[in-house]
């Protein structure tokens, strides 16, 4: 930037507040307000309606630009296409498709006329945007609140977070059509979005057969970080192929996200700390708090028109989200599905992106942009805390049920190891005597034929379930993970393939399967890289135990794993985090909701299950 020194005095302020906001966020307990509800007000401080100490700076510009960009790549990672897929394949599933789909229209009809009463009170001057703004929805208030509520495994949970996905990737595509038409783009351009969409497939398809192989893996760490730079480069290449062909880059990121999503499997959360790290550390607070230093409350106070604006447009943005969710009332409940309409009412991240694009284009007022971000603010303030009040209570967790299919030699050693399990264990044999040598010891034990559909019909394992089917027939084995796979929704299956092709079969049906080979190879190379852990495990004795506590209690959220003060003799093996497993290290911070699994002494893992608990 020739001929305009840059100071870092303005980053200095920036980079402090953004250290300090969360912390201060964290101690106001009786208010959920989100951490960029925080970054706007102490923007808005020391900007232009405040303390005036930073002002708009060409590479501070820049910096914002970039971490707008880079926050609509984030929103496309947050969509779980998996639980998309999930959904899509069951019948109830389909249900809460289209009851989104039907409240995303009735939103977007809402939004819409609201927009046009606005601009015929002369209030705006282009309500197609304020029809998109109060459209917009943050998955980043919504994921916060159904995890906290251990609402995840839930159909309302689930309603919940498919609604949130569905306005989220609607209206970004929407805002970018709006912007091509409204920045004098030929509408023919509009056809060309179908380009960048291709190109997002071939990205993806490269992109998925270049992560199998051995050499990605290999510079996944140290100074190579080849997922990060490869996350970098699609959201430039598809940021500057949607600027080309004349469509808002933001559309590019958040599609940039999309593939990463995609591509990227639930175990891979490494690179998805790493980007949330460079986003959520660095880029994105710059972005709200020059949002908020921009913020111009003098042109707001200026006009009263401004200030009905503003009034108008909170009481409309409740309206247009609580009015059209009546129609879950009659699946959840009056006050549940109210709740549903309040917590996705804020658009928060998307809505202040939207309020920048449009200022940028002229399409707002500084009167009515400060408004909109002013909506922004109190929404997402005020939202999560009534949610709290009127949302469902957490639902009583299930305890997991084992089921072990063959009560012979082999189930019944299996059974006997997970001896720590035995109130949740059930063996199953069409076999009368090996069920009562089951039960004789100590076990229980129940006699049905399990290639008989109507067997698994009486038995009806939940959700919850796990299935061990240990019999030596691989035609029976596979015929039990076909009847699950067809008529039960079980969360694992694991299953004794002796036969490769009868193990593909079961593992394309989802199962996971065991061999004898594999597992001997398998044993010698864990022998290898964890001998102490591995000795720990096969320890036959009663002293030793296995366990899972999810993390309830909310002193803590956000404590270090070195900080918890659990007994040595209890290991913390992994941590599992909705659709990730996070490998546990001292300065893994916890969240509520999170699934510890421990293993140790008895004793030991006993006491650190009762320090998690409370």
């Amino acid at each position: 930037m020739e001929g305009q020194p840059i100071s870092f005095a303005a980053l200095v302020i920036i980079a402090t507040s953004a250290f300090l906001i969360p912390i201060a966020v964290r101690r106001i307990r009786f208010l959920r307000v989100p951490v960029v509800v925080g970054e706007l007000l102490v923007g808005i401080a020391i900007g232009k309606s405040g303390f005036d100490i930073v002002k708009p700076e060409p590479w501070l510009e820049f910096l914002s630009l970039l971490g707008i960009t880079y926050l609509m790549f984030l929103s496309g990672v947050e969509i779980d296409f998996a639980l998309l897929g999930k959904l899509a394949r069951r019948q109830d599933g389909r249900r809460v498709f289209g009851l989104t789909l039907l409240y995303f229209a009735l939103v977007l009809a809402l939004a819409s006329g609201a927009g046009i009463l606005l601009h015929r009170a002369g209030l705006i001057d282009y309500p197609w945007l304020i029809a998109l703004i109060l459209t917009t929805v943050s998955v980043g208030v919504v994921l916060p609140m159904v995890k906290e509520k251990q609402l995840t495994a839930t159909e309302y949970g689930q309603t919940l977070l498919v609604t949130a996905l569905l306005l989220d990737f609607a209206t970004m595509l929407l805002l970018a059509v709006m912007v091509t038409l409204v920045s004098g783009g030929d509408p023919r351009q509009l056809a060309l979005i179908g380009v960048l969409f291709a190109a997002v497939l071939l990205v993806y398809a490269g992109g998925k057969r270049m992560r199998q192989s051995a050499l990605m893996s290999e510079l996944a760490h140290a100074t190579s970080q080849i997922g990060v730079r490869g996350a970098f480069m699609l959201i430039f290449i598809l940021a500057y192929l949607a600027e080309r062909l004349g469509v808002e880059v933001i559309l590019g990121a958040f599609m940039a996200g999309a593939v990463v999503s995609v591509i990227s499997q639930s175990d891979e959360t490494s690179l998805h700390l790493k980007l949330d790290a460079i986003g959520f550390g660095f880029l994105v607070p710059i972005f709200f708090i020059m949002v908020g230093a921009q913020f111009d409350i003098a042109a707001l106070l200026a006009r009263p028109e401004s200030l009905g604006f503003a009034l108008a447009i909170l009481l409309t943005a409740y309206a247009a989200k609580v009015l059209p969710a009546l129609i879950f009332a009659g699946r959840y409940g009056l006050k549940d599905a109210l709740a549903l309409g309040v917590l996705v009412t804020p658009g928060l991240s998307l809505t202040v992106a939207a309020a920048e694009i449009g200022y940028r284009l002229d399409l707002l007022t500084s009167s009515t942009h400060s408004g909109v971000i002013l909506l922004a603010i109190l929404t997402a303030a005020v939202s999560p805390v009534v949610f709290e009040r009127m949302g469902p209570k957490p639902p009583e967790v299930e305890k997991e049920k084992v089921y072990i299919v063959g009560a012979n030699e082999r189930g019944l050693l299996l059974a006997t190891r997970l001896q720590d399990l035995k109130e949740r264990l059930l063996l199953i044999d069409k076999d009368p005597a090996k069920v009562e040598a089951a039960r004789a010891r100590g076990f229980e034990a129940v006699c049905a034929d399990v290639e008989d559909p109507a067997a698994w019909q009486e038995i009806a394992p939940g959700v919850q379930a796990t299935v061990v089917i240990t019999t030596q027939d691989d035609d029976v084995n596979l015929r039990v993970v076909e009847i699950l796979k067809s008529g039960h929704e079980v969360e694992r299956m694991i299953a004794h393939a002796a036969d490769p092709e009868a193990a593909a079969s079961m593992e394309r049906l989802g199962a996971q399967t065991v061999s004898p080979a594999w597992s001997t190879l398998s044993m010698m190379e864990n022998l290898v890289r964890y001998p102490d852990l591995l000795a720990l495990l096969n320890r036959e004795d009663e002293s030793v135990a296995i366990h899972k506590v999810t993390v309830r209690n909310p002193a803590l959220r956000g404590v270090r794993v070195r900080d918890l003060g659990i007994p040595a003799g209890a290991l913390i093996l992994s941590i599992g985090r909705g659709r990730e497993s996070v490998i546990p290290r001292g300065e893994t911070r916890l969240e509520l909701g999170d699934v510890l699994t421990l293993a140790g002494e008895r004793e030991h893992v006993e006491r650190a299950v009762e320090r998690l608990n409370g």
